[in-house]
C-alpha cells in the first residue's frame, strides 16, 4: 500500500525508510515481519527489484503488472480509514505525502486529519525521492490539494512559495524546465482561485514572455478559466507582437517537421495555426502561407497514402470490434485459447486456399513458433490475417516474418521500424509468462515518448489493426510472443559489431541474469531463433566464449579428466521403469548448455541409455544411487547417474556418450 503513495521505480533504501516508519506504531500484537523477508515474498507475486547501473548499482522495486498499482489505490480508496494513520506515519517523503493528500480529499476526511498531512508535506518539501523533483515541482503538486476554508494556516507559506515562483518564471530561471513553464498556466490558475495571489495581467506577461524567450508556442486556449480574460486582453494589445513571433515559430516547426518527413507533426501544426488565428483573433502573413505550400509539397505523396491508410485502419478498426463483440461473452478469461474459433476465423479470411491450408497445419502443428503464437487465440489470428493480407504472404522463414510483422505495425502508427520494436520493447514486463494488461492512461503514458501528441489516437490504431485488443477499461497485446519478435528484429537487423554486443550482453555467463529476464518462459524459441537468423555470430560471439569459460572451471592439474566431472556438476538423475527402461530425466542447467543443445550439438540426457539391466540396476542399488519412489500408484526408480560407479557409466555407454560431447564442447574452443 505504501508503493501506491511512491513514484515507481523506488529505491529500496527509501522503501525500507518508509516500511519502517508505518509499522512503528502499529499496535501490540500486531504480526511484525522484517523488512527483507517481505520483499522476498512478495517478489514471487507482486513486485520485482532492479538494479540500476546509472545510479551507482543501487537496487529499485517496482510492481511486476504496472496495472497492480491501480487495484491498489482502488483498495484504499475503499478502504481509507482503516489504513489512514499507517499510510501517514509511512510517508516519510513529500511525494508521499502528495498523494496521501489527494486520497484524503477524496475520502472526505476530517480537517483535523488534512491538516496533518498538508503540515508533514510542508515540512517534506525539499526530501523529494529524485534530484529533478525539486521546489517548482512541490508547489504544483501541493496546491492541487489546497483548501482554503481548512488551509488557512499554510496560507502565507503558498503565497510565498507562488511569489518565489513568479520571480523564477520572469527571470527564467533554469529551474524552469520546459514541461514547467508549460504547466505554469494551471499553477497560476489554482493560486488565483484559492485567492493567495491577484495580478492576473502580471501572471499573464511573465509566461508568455518566458514562453517566447524559450521558443516556446502557446495557445490562449490552454490557459485556466480564471486567466483566459487577461490572455484575451493582453493577446488584442499585443496583436502584433504575437502574431510575429508565432509567425516565426510555426516556420521553424513547419521546415523541421518536413525535412523529418513527419506528415502527422505537420498536419497537427497547421491544425495549431488556425486554431491561434481564431482565439487571437489575427491574421498571419502570405509569407507563412508560401512556406506552407512549400513544405506541404514535400508531404503530399506521403499525406495521401496516410490518407489512403487511414480507411483502411478504420475498416480494420470495425471488423475487430465486431470480432471482439462476438465472442465478448465468452472471453472470461483473457488468455483464453479456441482453436475452432481460430479455425474457422481462418477459413473465412480474405487470403488464398493454399495460405489458409498452411494456417491450419501451422496451427495443428504449432510450428513455426513465430506464426502459431498468433494462431492460439482469434485476435492473435485476426493481426496475422491482417498482416499476410497486407504484405500479400506468409513468410517462410524467421527473418522475413519479422520484418513483415514489424513493417506492419510500424506502417499503422506511422514511426520507423526500430522506433516500434523500442516501444514493444518499453511494455514488456520485467519477467511475466502470459498476457500484461494495462489501463488506457497506462498505454498513453508508455507511447507519449513515440507518439507525442497523438498517444490517444495511437491507441485506437494499436487496436484498429489488431495489436491490442481491449478487455473492458483493460488492454493487452494478442500475442505476448511479440515481445519476443521484438528482441529478435533487433538482432536481425544489426551490424556484425552490434550482434557482438548483444551477445555479450545476452550471453555473458556473469550477467546470466539478464539473458533469463530478456527471453524469459521463451528460451528455445530465441536461441533457435538467434541461430537461424545468424548461426556463424552466435557460435562466435556466444557459443564459444561460453564454451571456453566451461572448459576452464571443467580442466583441473591433478589429472582427473574433465569429461568425468560433466554429470556430477550437472546433477543427472533418471526416472528408470521396473523393467531398467529410461523413461526420462532432469539436470542443472545453464545458457551454455541450452545454446548446445540448440546448436544442435546433443541434449544433455542424450547422454542416457535406452535402458538398463537388471544387473546394473542392482549395482546402482547397492551403490546408493537408486531409490524407489512411486507415482499415480506406479512403481519406479530414481538413478542418480552423477553418483553411478565408474563401471556401471562405462558399461552402458554413459561413459563414452559423455566423451563424445565433451569432444564436441573442445571443438568450440580455438
Amino acid at each position: 500500500m505504501l508503493m501506491d503513495l511512491m513514484p515507481l521505480p523506488v529505491n529500496l533504501t527509501d522503501a525500507h525508510k518508509c516500511y519502517q516508519a508505518a509499522v512503528a506504531g502499529e499496535k501490540e500484537g500486531s504480526l511484525y515481519r522484517e523488512f527483507e523477508r517481505v520483499i522476498a515474498e512478495l517478489e514471487k507475486t507482486a513486485i520485482c527489484t532492479e538494479t540500476v547501473p546509472e545510479a551507482g548499482n543501487a537496487l529499485r522495486v517496482r510492481f511486476q503488472n504496472p496495472s497492480a498499482k491501480d487495484f491498489i489505490h482502488q483498495y484504499i480508496s475503499r478502504n481509507f480509514a482503516q489504513y489512514r494513520e499507517m499510510l501517514l506515519r509511512g510517508s516519510c517523503y513529500f511525494e508521499c505525502c502528495s498523494s496521501l493528500l489527494e486520497l484524503s480529499i477524496k475520502a472526505e476526511t476530517d480537517m483535523e486529519y488534512y491538516r496533518r498531512v498538508m503540515e508533514r508535506a510542508v515540512s517534506l518539501e525539499d526530501r523529494c525521492f529524485f534530484e529533478y523533483d525539486r521546489e517548482y515541482y512541490s508547489y504544483y503538486e501541493l496546491l492541487q490539494g489546497y483548501r482554503e476554508i481548512w488551509g488557512e494556516p499554510f496560507r502565507d507559506w503558498f503565497a510565498e512559495k507562488f511569489r518565489k515562483l513568479l520571480d523564477d518564471v520572469e527571470t527564467a530561471s533554469e529551474d524552469m524546465s520546459t514541461e514547467d513553464l508549460k504547466e505554469f498556466p494551471k499553477a497560476a490558475g489554482k493560486a488565483i482561485e484559492r485567492r493567495l495571489y491577484e495580478g492576473k495581467e502580471e501572471v499573464i506577461v511573465l509566461y508568455l514572455k518566458a514562453m517566447m524567450k524559450n521558443g516556446l508556442p502557446f495557445q490562449l486556449g490552454d490557459l485556466p478559466v480564471s486567466l483566459k480574460e487577461a490572455g484575451s486582453i493582453y493577446a488584442a494589445a499585443h496583436r502584433e507582437e504575437l502574431t510575429g513571433y508565432l509567425e516565426w515559430y510555426y516556420r521553424r516547426e513547419m521546415c523541421l517537421a518536413a525535412v523529418q518527413n513527419n506528415v502527422f507533426y505537420f498536419e497537427e501544426l497547421l491544425y495549431e495555426i488556425e486554431k491561434s488565428q481564431e482565439e487571437m483573433a489575427i491574421t498571419f502573413s502570405g509569407e507563412l502561407t508560401e512556406k506552407e505550400n512549400k513544405y506541404s509539397s514535400w508531404l503530399d505523396e506521403d499525406k495521401i497514402e496516410w490518407e489512403e491508410e487511414s480507411e483502411e485502419d478504420e475498416e480494420e478498426e470495425y471488423r475487430y470490434e465486431e470480432t471482439v463483440e462476438e465472442f465478448r461473452k465468452s472471453m472470461e478469461d483473457i488468455d483464453r485459447e479456441d482453436w475452432k474459433a481460430v479455425r474457422e476465423y481462418i477459413r473465412y479470411g480474405n487470403v488464398d486456399k493454399d495460405t489458409k491450408l498452411r494456417l491450419l497445419e501451422i496451427g495443428h502443428l504449432e510450428e513455426p513458433w513465430y506464426w502459431a503464437d498468433f494462431l492460439k487465440t482469434e485476435s492473435g489470428a485476426v493481426l496475422l490475417m491482417n498482416i499476410v493480407e497486407e504484405k500479400g504472404r506468409l513468410a517462410d522463414n524467421l527473418k522475413d516474418a519479422l520484418m513483415d510483422i514489424v513493417s506492419y505495425l510500424a506502417g499503422k502508427t506511422g514511426i520507423t521500424e526500430m522506433e516500434f520494436t523500442f516501444f514493444v520493447k518499453s511494455l514488456r514486463p520485467v519477467v511475466k509468462k502470459g498476457s500484461v494488461i494495462w489501463s488506457e492512461i497506462e498505454l498513453e503514458e508508455k507511447a507519449e515518448r513515440y507518439f507525442a501528441g497523438r498517444e490517444k489516437e495511437t491507441v485506437r490504431t494499436l487496436c484498429g489493426c489488431g495489436f491490442l485488443r481491449k478487455w473492458n477499461q483493460w488492454y493487452c497485446v494478442v500475442n505476448p510472443g511479440l515481445f519476443l519478435v521484438s528482441e529478435l528484429y533487433f538482432y536481425a537487423i544489426g551490424t556484425e559489431a552490434e550482434k557482438k554486443c548483444l551477445c555479450r550482453l545476452w550471453f555473458d555467463d556473469s550477467a546470466s541474469y539478464f539473458y533469463d529476464w530478456q527471453f524469459a518462459y521463451r528460451e528455445q524459441e530465441a536461441l533457435e531463433g538467434l541461430l537461424e537468423l545468424d548461426r556463424e555470430a552466435m557460435v562466435s560471439y556466444a557459443l564459444k566464449p561460453l564454451a571456453q569459460k566451461y572448459c576452464e572451471r571443467m580442466e583441473t592439474a591433478e589429472g582427473v579428466d574433465a569429461w568425468k566431472k560433466i554429470p556430477v556438476s550437472l546433477e543427472i538423475k533418471c526416472d528408470v521403469s521396473t523393467q531398467g527402461e529410461v523413461l526420462g530425466g532432469r539436470h542443472n542447467t545453464s545458457v551454455f548448455w541450452e545454446l548446445l543443445d540448440a546448436a544442435g550439438e546433443g541434449g544433455i540426457l542424450d547422454i542416457l541409455p535406452e535402458s538398463f539391466t537388471a544387473g546394473q540396476l542392482e549395482r546402482m542399488k547397492s551403490e546408493g544411487c537408486l531409490e524407489e519412489t512411486e507415482y499415480r500408484h506406479e512403481t519406479y526408480w530414481v538413478a542418480d547417474v552423477a553418483k553411478a560407479g565408474a563401471e556401471i557409466l562405462e558399461e552402458c555407454g554413459i561413459a563414452e556418450r559423455v566423451r563424445e560431447l565433451w569432444k564436441k564442447i573442445k571443438s568450440y574452443v580455438g
